[in-house]
């Protein structure tokens, strides 16, 4: 994706700035500072291991797993529902593959 042109401006703007004021002050590629793999394969462990943790909130509160629908935002509840085409294996896989660099991983075999 690129950058809004008018951003990539503004902040030129103030890096002018902050150089004039004796910072030190470089243009780089945003992927030679951040791996964006990393936090997409922490997000996905954290989004998979959540299903878990709503149906046993669910449970705890004494309500039904199969009703969150009527307790969780629509995104949330969709986020939900796909977490479950995952299953502790693959979870390992990702935390496997996140520490590897290899942050995509399938379903379990047989699973949508």
């Amino acid at each position: 994706m690129a950058t809004d042109p008018e951003i990539a401006e503004r902040a030129r703007t103030v890096a002018r700035l902050l150089d004039g004021l004796g910072h030190f002050v470089e243009e780089l590629e945003d992927r030679s500072i951040c791996d964006w793999t990393a936090p997409w394969s922490a997000y996905t462990v954290g989004w998979t291991g959540s299903r878990t943790q709503f149906a046993e909130t669910a449970r705890e509160r004494g309500l039904d797993p199969g009703r969150l629908d009527h307790y969780l935002g629509p995104m949330v509840y969709c986020h939900y529902v796909a977490a479950e085409r995952y299953d502790k294996f693959d979870v390992w896989k990702i935390d496997g593959r996140q520490r590897s660099g290899h942050p995509r991983v399938r379903p379990a075999e047989g699973k949508p």
